[in-house]
């Protein structure tokens, strides 16, 4: 497993075991129901902004509230979270959790012990995961997954159909990027020492590969520019001490 150091921040890479499993998994559910809708890139503006609102994504999503104007009006050239098909948001075939919790726990599981996750505790963990594809112009806003009523542990970003050549990948935001914004010693730009550019990184992947970091890392995916598919899946994993929460639960039922 190839680990990545970004911000001091440990992000773990590896090609999934199943990645060929998952991908016929994946395409086999979705696959004919996106032929249909592929000439629209995402859900109405209706579904979207309420998916938006139930995520908290208009707490943390910077452009979202520009999305509209005054009067209320959408304006689709403003590229927001919108760009891309998936089953994040109501109306359209949903990932079989199930099934994939399966599929996913080789990778899930190495994560956890690469992490440093003690084999004292007997862990508990369950994810949950939706397909994102992009096309021409796709892209996803600024976004973390901190994402309640139930907090994920973990997430996990796998490129499911993804071409080195014509795609990116996710790029991840230094926690404190903002800080050095506010310190830059000169508007001079090109005089400002590297230290202050320390702001956001992409690993290198190819399709297959599992990038996993922790849910409050912040990351973007820049608009597409090639016409080729392009699919990723999102991984959310909550991890628990049954023990603890066993403790929690008695102790609220006094």
């Amino acid at each position: 497993m190839k680990k990545h150091e970004f911000f001091g921040i440990p992000l773990f890479q590896k090609k999934a075991k199943n990645h060929a499993k998952i991908k016929k998994e994946i395409l086999g559910a979705m696959e004919w129901q996106w032929l249909k809708k592929q000439n629209k890139q995402g859900l109405a503006f209706s579904d979207y902004k309420a998916g938006a609102e139930l995520s908290g994504a208009y707490n943390h999503l910077g452009a979202i509230k520009y999305m509209e104007d005054s009067q209320g009006n959408y304006d689709a050239s403003q590229l927001g979270l919108e760009t891309f098909y998936s089953d994040y948001f109501g109306g359209v075939v949903e990932s079989d959790h199930k099934e994939l919790d399966k599929l996913y726990a080789p990778e899930i599981e190495a994560f956890m012990k690469s992490f440093g996750f003690t084999d004292k505790i007997d862990w508990q963990w369950h994810g949950y995961y939706s397909y994102n594809i992009t096309m021409e112009d796709g892209a996803q806003d600024t976004h973390d997954h901190i994402v309640g009523p139930v907090p994920h542990t973990i997430c996990g970003i796998h490129y499911l159909e993804f071409d080195q050549k014509e795609h990116s990948p996710a790029y991840f935001h230094n926690p404190i990027d903002n800080l050095y914004r506010a310190c830059y010693p000169t508007e001079q730009i090109e005089l400002v020492p590297d230290m202050f550019k320390n702001i956001i990184k992409a690993p290198k992947v190819k399709e297959g590969d599992c990038i996993w970091f922790p849910s409050w890392l912040r990351h973007t995916v820049v608009k597409q520019k090639s016409k080729k598919r392009r699919i990723a899946i999102s991984i959310d994993v909550t991890i628990s001490d049954p023990e603890a929460i066993d403790k929690l639960n008695k102790r609220y039922a006094k």
